[in-house]
Parts: structure tokens; sequence; C-alpha cells
């Protein structure tokens, strides 16, 4: 999120359209993270509001230089007490109600999130594995602050840049669009290449900024970007251009389109050229007007505050409609930011500036170890992998749900590429989380120990012969794993291939145009299939996988029930029985005389059975716990 300095001392002039400008890019933001259709490039908000700090820090700093009165101390000073104390809040708050919500696992990942946020590069953590647009959003409620982190990385660089450099005048002028043009390249060049990395890292985000930068140097050493008051129909035509340049590309575009680069550029200069109409203009009064003002002062609490509280209630109410979604968000965040202005972010900022040495010094070290404790919170929670105590503790049913969910795959079995040496091994498992999760039943079944398997695995990870995958995971790279894969030359008695058949639309670039989701891996499958006939003595391909509802009230958190858990373990059922029976006949098809083995006859023939009266046999909707072992066991044992 961006700063936003509504304060005449924090800027040059304040301009009340900067607050309305502000306003479009949180309720744009807002209204794509609550999933409303018709904004489905609503995420540009956030390039606005890049061009909007890059405008705003430059012409800060900029004026502050000329003038002789710039000061590392006093623009650091400033910059602390304008971020942090909504950040604090958002982050202790987000790590109280995790604490209560989530399993260890996603507590784990919560603790690493929230020190990487503390220290400004969440950005940074999630370039190296999530997609920002593929994600949960229950168990995500800090994704948003990645923008923060790209903002914070700027404030390190630009101010001793303009220091250094705003002498040169025209020169710096080139320097600048040199910058942003290599910038918008490389971040085109990502998105295409390296989605995650492009979304996430500041040097595919730089020319937003740089375009606001580059405006506020212009309009300093010259007023002719500021249309002439008596041009009326001119400044008409050029704020309505402005709009549409900012608001069509949030229409047009969605989580599918290639960006930043390019495609984000549009709304970055709609949002320049609204800026640099000083004299107003029928859309400057709009933006003007009291009511997005008013949500523009209050735009850097609420784009802290509106994701976390859309994750929690997915956690709690994870089937509430997108209009019902924003509703909710907004009756909650708006009154929130708007206190949290009112009464914290305005009276720091003033003891910030008090001529008391020590008030500031104060307010400062009290912000520093706010966020400094965060960091600490979280370090120590990711150390101890999710502090499970809690559940021991706290909620002794909740930690037994705990243990029924573990995944058995993390049992004896690591994640990548784990081959062992040799020219033959027993068995080999292909795939992703889907397929993790049977390799410890399929191989106790056959006989073979946990020392005796090869795996080469990762989830969101398509590894079949022939596929163009668009990794949206940079953690363990998926390329690199089919790679090493369809080099290896070893040959086993058993390779089992499976993954979401279902999954990953969108992901597969040279997937063909089919009629059923399964259709589209024929290809795929049956190259893949032939490369290891030669290789093993028996395939097996585990086919399509069973979608279990009400999986989400069965989650280990501190607030469960055993009555709860119970009513709802009875009413889980499988809502794709229908995909199950055309996944037969299409891996019938396809394995030949090879062995398939379908999920459906493990779960759902001749009736579905989705628990053993006491526990789950899934942890989530797609994937299986520890308590289905004897269970599965028990129905591989004729298939195998």
């Amino acid at each position: 999120m961006i700063d936003k300095q509504t304060q005449a001392t924090d800027s040059p002039v304040y301009r009340a359209d900067i607050d309305g400008l502000r306003a479009i890019a949180v309720v744009a933001v807002m209204l794509f993270h609550a999933g409303i259709d018709w904004l489905p490039g609503g995420f540009l908000g956030v390039d606005v509001f890049f061009v909007i700090s890059g405008y705003l820090i430059t012409s800060l700093v900029a004026s502050q230089v000329a003038d002789g009165t710039f000061s590392y101390r006093d623009f650091y000073r400033r910059r602390i007490a304008r971020l942090l104390p909504s950040l604090a809040i958002t982050l202790i708050v987000v790590y109280a109600v995790g604490f209560l919500l989530y399993d260890p696992h996603t507590f784990d990942r919560l603790g690493k999130e929230v020190l990487f946020a503390a220290f400004g590069v969440a950005n940074l953590l999630f370039a190296q594995g999530i997609d920002y647009f593929a994600q949960n959003t229950g168990s995500r409620p800090l994704t948003h602050l990645w923008s923060l982190g790209v903002e914070e990385q700027f404030y390190l660089v630009w101010p001793t840049a303009i220091a250094l450099l705003l002498s040169w005048k025209r020169t710096f002028l080139a320097l600048i669009l040199a910058a942003l043009l290599g910038s918008l390249v490389l971040s085109e060049l990502a998105a295409r290449s390296d989605a995650t990395a492009a979304y996430f890292l500041p040097q595919y985000r730089v020319y937003e900024l740089l375009l606001g930068a580059l405006l506020a140097i212009v309009q300093r050493q010259s007023n002719r970007f500021t249309l002439a008051a008596n041009r009326v129909r001119l400044r008409q035509v050029y704020t309505v251009l402005a709009f549409v340049l900012l608001a069509a590309p949030m229409l047009m575009l969605s989580p599918d389109s290639v960006v930043p680069g390019f495609n984000a550029l549009w709304s970055c200069i709609g949002a320049a050229m609204l800026i640099a109409n000083r004299s107003g203009g029928p859309l400057g009064r709009v933006l003007s007007s009291r009511l997005l003002v008013g949500i523009g002062l209050i735009s850097y609490p609420l784009y802290l505050y509106h994701q976390p509280v859309q994750s929690f209630l997915h956690e709690l109410r994870p089937a509430t409609g997108p209009a019902t979604t924003l509703a909710i968000v907004a009756l909650i965040a708006i009154p929130l930011a708007w206190l949290t202005y009112r009464f914290i972010e305005r009276p720091v900022r003033r003891l910030a500036r008090s001529p008391r040495t020590g008030i500031r010094l104060a307010v400062v070290g009290t912000l520093v170890s706010a966020i400094l404790g965060t960091a600490v919170l979280g370090m120590l929670t990711a150390r101890q992998n999710g502090f499970p105590w809690r559940f021991a503790m706290l909620n002794p049913f909740a930690y037994e749900v705990t243990k029924q969910n573990r995944r058995t795959f993390d049992d004896a079995f690591e994640l990548g590429y784990q081959i062992k040496e040799g020219e033959r091994g027993r068995i080999l498992f292909v795939g992703d989380s889907l397929m993790q999760q049977y390799v410890l039943p399929v191989s106790k079944t056959l006989g073979i120990a946990p020392d005796a398997v090869d795996v080469v695995a990762r989830g969101g990870c398509v590894l079949l012969k022939g596929v163009d995958f668009q990794d949206k995971f940079a953690d363990i790279s998926c390329t690199d794993l089919r790679e090493s894969l369809y080099a290896l030359d070893k040959s086993y008695d058993h390779v089992v291939i499976t993954q979401g058949w279902q999954l990953y639309e969108g992901d597969i670039i040279n997937a063909p145009q089919m009629s059923t989701e399964v259709e589209r891996w024929r290809g795929f499958l049956s190259d893949t299939i032939a490369h290891f006939e030669t290789r093993a003595d028996n395939i097996i391909v585990i086919g399509a996988h069973p979608n279990v509802t009400g999986t989400e009230a069965l989650r280990p958190t501190l607030l469960l029930r055993e009555g709860a858990y119970k009513k709802a373990m009875r009413d889980l059922e499988v809502t794709n029985l229908e995909h199950l029976e055309i996944g037969r006949a299409y891996f019938d098809d396809v394995v030949g005389s090879h062995t398939l083995i379908s999920p459906e006859d493990l779960f759902c023939t001749p009736d579905c059975v989705l628990h053993d009266k006491d526990w789950s046999y899934f942890r989530d909707n797609a994937h299986i716990g520890a308590s289905s072992m004897e269970h599965v066991l028990g129905k591989l044992r004729p298939m195998l």
C-alpha cells in the first residue's frame, strides 16, 4: 500500500483531488478482493497508488532539497510516524486472530509473513512462492503488504537519488525517463516469463513510482503540464480521457492478463494525467468532493485492514458471496480505519513533529519497538512450527484433530527431486500434492519401505511430459523438476503418476481446447506413460479425485469443539460424482493395460464413506489426512 501524505506539512501543496484519487484506488482494490466480477482489474488500484506515492515523495523531497531544508532524519521520522502505527495494529491483530483460528502449519506460515512484513520485505517473501491471484484469501491475510514492501524499498533509494541529481535538471529528467522505460520493458518481459517475480519485485514496479516522480520534476521545472483555466472544453476532454485511461484497464483486464508491464501502464498514465491537472475541471471537482476526500484520508489504514477482515471472514464463513463480503468488510474496515486515522495516526504525526526532541524520540522509539516486537513474534512462531502446543494446552480435542489431519507424506518424504543412486529402483512417484498423499499408502500396500521410495513432487506443479506450464510458485522450480525427471536414466518396478486433474486451467500454455477437464490431459498423459513404459515394469495412474464440501468447518482451531466437529463431519459431501464417472471412462481408455486406481473406488464405491464416525478422512476439500490411512490401505490391497 502506498504512503498517502494528507497533511500540508507533509507535502508542498495539499491536493484534495489526490485524496479523491486515492479513494478510487482503494475502493477498486476492495471490489477486486471481494470478487466483484464487473471490476476484474481492480487490482490496478495499487498501481495507481504507486504513481501517487512517487509524485508526492518526489515533490516533497525535491522542494526541501531545493530549499536546503532536506534531512534524512526528518524524512524517515515522518515515514515511521506515517506508516508504522496502522501497520503495527494490522500485524498485531492478524497475529492474535491467527493464534486462535489457524492450525500449526498455517500459523507457521503466518509467522514468516509477519516477520517479513514488519521489516518491509513481504514482497520478497511472496515472490518466492505464491500466486497473488490464486491463493486462498482465508489463510493469506497479509498478501496485500507486498505493495508496502515495494514502497519502503523505494524510500531507501529515491531520496538520495533526488538529493544527488536534482541539480542536473534536464539530465536528471533523462535519467528518470531512462530508468522508467528500462523498468517498464523489464516488467513486460518478466510478466511473460516469471509472473510471480514480476508482480512482487521492486525492479518491475519502479516504473510506476517513477512516472509520478517524473511528473513532479517536470512540474517543478515547467508549468506547461497545467491546463489553462480558461480552456474549458480542452479541460473537459482531457479529464474524460484521463479517467478512461485510469478506469478502462480495471474493467477490461483480469487476473489472467499479463501484468504489470504495459497492461498496467495505462491506468498509471491516467492517474498521472489527473494529478497533472491542477486546475481541476469537472472530474477534479468530483475527486475533491467530501465523500471521496474522506475515504482518501483513511485510505492507508483502510487498505491495511480490509484484506485481513476479508480473510478472517472467509475463514469463518467461506460461502459468503462477493456483494455480502464487500458489505461486511466495508462495515468493519471503514469505521476501524476512521478511528485509527482520527485517534492514532493524526496524534502520532503531531507528536512526531513536536519541537521537543524527547517527544519525537519517544514516538519513534515506541513505534519501532512495536514493529520489532511483532517481528520477534513472527520469527519465534516460524521457528517453533506454528506453536503446536497451543492446541495441546488450550484445546486437546483440536490438538487431536491436528494429528489426524497431518500429511502422511511429511512423515518420511521430502518435496522436490528425491532420487536415490543406482540404475534400478523399487518405485517412483510423480505428481503434485494430490500425489503426495498416496505415497505412503501405495508404497506400504506394495511392501516397499520408505527408504526405497523415489519421489519427484511439488504442490502446484504439473510434471507430465511435454507440458508448457506457467509456474506460479518459485520455491522449487517446476520446470527444473520436469527436466530432471525426464533426463533420469533409471528403471523401476513401479511408477505412480497422478495430479489434480481438475486444476491448472489457464496455467498450461499448450493445453488443447477440450470438452471436459480431464480430456485436455490425454496427449500429455499418453506421452508420459509412453516414456515410462520402457523404464518400469508396472505403471500406476491414479485417476480423478473427489471434491468434498464441508471440510472448512473441520479445520483445527482453538475455537473448535468436538460436538461441532462431529456434526460438520456428518455433513460432508462429494460434489463432483459426475466428474468422477467421466474421469473413470477417460482414464480407462488412456491407461489401457496399465494399472488404474480410481479414488472414487476408495471413497465412493458403492456409497461415499468420508469418515470413520470419529475423524474425517479429508483434511480439506481435496486432500486426505493421516486418519484415512487404514481405510485407504484396506481399499488398495485388492487393487494392487
